[in-house]
């Protein structure tokens, strides 16, 4: 398809994905611009029978915001999951890797799961609460198992940066963003 769009303006452009087959389907779009331009878009759709339990697990890596090291109350940060399938899901954290991290740092909670165990509705999203607190000025990773009662089960690798808020200030300066998004600044 053609169109022209003047300063300003905008255009809504509808894409419909019909269900028919089971699996995944992948449709890499490029939009060109006058000049050059170039805009990949990649659409992925996926279909699960009626009644299969199916959680969207988007990457295995999840990168939590850096927190300074000592923080009396660190925030309490997201990791979602969304329950794509047409039937109720139950998750569970096994928080085992955790209780190991721990050991490994004197007895000090790395990372805590404020809810482990929960449901989610079909078509719905959890947000799981985490509290990253970091002991020293360093990158921690875990690997946690994420299990989908009677389905799959996930491994999902949190990674937490603790800072020093002496030397870098209230805020750690961000420089590889697309390592926080897990969205690439560029598309090759």
């Amino acid at each position: 398809k053609k169109g022209r769009l003047e300063p300003g303006q905008t255009q809504t452009v509808t894409f419909t994905y019909s269900h028919d087959m089971v699996g995944t389907d992948r449709l890499p779009v490029l939009f060109k611009l006058m000049r050059g331009r170039e805009i990949l878009l990649n659409f992925v759709g996926v279909t699960v029978d009626l009644d299969r339990k199916y959680v969207h697990f988007p990457s295995s890596k999840h990168m939590f915001a850096p927190v300074p090291v000592g923080a009396t109350y660190p925030p309490k940060q997201i990791y979602e999951l969304y329950n794509g399938g047409a039937v109720p899901v139950t998750y569970r954290l096994d928080l085992t890797p955790l209780d190991l991290l721990q050991g490994e740092n004197f007895n000090q909670k790395i990372f805590e799961c404020l809810n482990p165990i929960g449901d989610i509705p079909p078509g719905r999203t959890a947000d799981i609460e985490w509290v990253f607190s970091p002991f020293e000025a360093k990158t921690y990773m875990v690997d946690v198992p994420i299990h989908i009662v009677g389905g799959d089960t996930a491994l999902i690798t949190f990674t937490g940066v603790g800072y020093d808020r002496r030397i870098l200030g209230d805020t750690m300066p961000i420089t590889e963003q697309a390592s926080f998004s897990g969205v690439p600044g560029v598309q090759s």
